[in-house]
């Protein structure tokens, strides 16, 4: 498929997509990830759908996440690294990323002064490193990296999902889920194959629920 034909094709998709529904629904995202029905808090009335849905709408438009296909595969990649929208913090402590190469492919320092704990995974696709925190901050225009305060705001709804998005757009991942490659997907938000079986569930629940063919 040629750059030309393949761009107008993606923008055929959207404009048939805008004009047939809303982009996403409550029921699109309790049928991909029926653990969202959950409450989102334990003091807290609305379900982790319907949380998370104003901010999916917003972002996800925001980041051209705007067709079957790409929803389909940004649903069903959230609910992998997101647990169902329960977390918005890795669950690990983060040490892992504090010393050594790791700690230094993801824009920390090698020794152990604790900014792996900082900047562990946090937002709806983890977002992970200072390197990735300074990127976002300087994106949105708010600093998120100075202090473990202020990285721990990108937990909060609104910024676990712009973040999420951000991440997404910014990392070629509408072009590669336009070419429904799911291995190159997953490859690209977890640097591995890392729960891929349990990706490809979500996968095929979303693309079922959005009559991606």
């Amino acid at each position: 498929m040629s750059d030309h034909f393949y761009a107008f094709f993606v923008t055929l998709q959207i404009e048939n997509f805008k004009t047939q529904k809303k982009m996403l629904t409550l029921d699109n995202i309790y049928a991909v990830m029926p653990g969202a029905q959950n409450r989102y808090a334990k003091n807290s009335t609305a379900t982790r759908g319907e949380t998370y849905l104003p901010w999916l709408e917003k972002f996800m438009a925001q980041y051209d996440i705007n067709t079957p296909l790409r929803i389909a595969y940004f649903l069903a990649t959230i609910a992998v690294e997101s647990g169902e929208l329960k977390y918005s913090e890795e669950i690990a402590s983060g040490a892992k990323y504090d010393t050594g190469k790791l700690a230094k492919r993801l824009g920390n320092t090698p020794q152990a002064d604790g900014d792996g704990q900082r900047y562990k995974g946090r937002g709806l696709l983890q977002l992970t490193g200072r390197t990735n925190y300074v990127a976002y901050s300087k994106h949105v225009g708010y600093d998120f990296y100075s202090s473990t305060e202020r990285a721990r705001n990108l937990q909060k709804p609104g910024n676990a999902t712009r973040s999420a998005c951000w991440y997404w757009k910014a990392h070629g991942l509408n072009e590669l889920s336009d070419r429904n490659n799911p291995r190159e997907v997953r490859k690209r938000v977890n640097g591995g194959y890392n729960g891929f079986d349990q990706f490809m569930i979500y996968l095929m629940r979303a693309k079922n629920e959005l009559n991606v063919k």
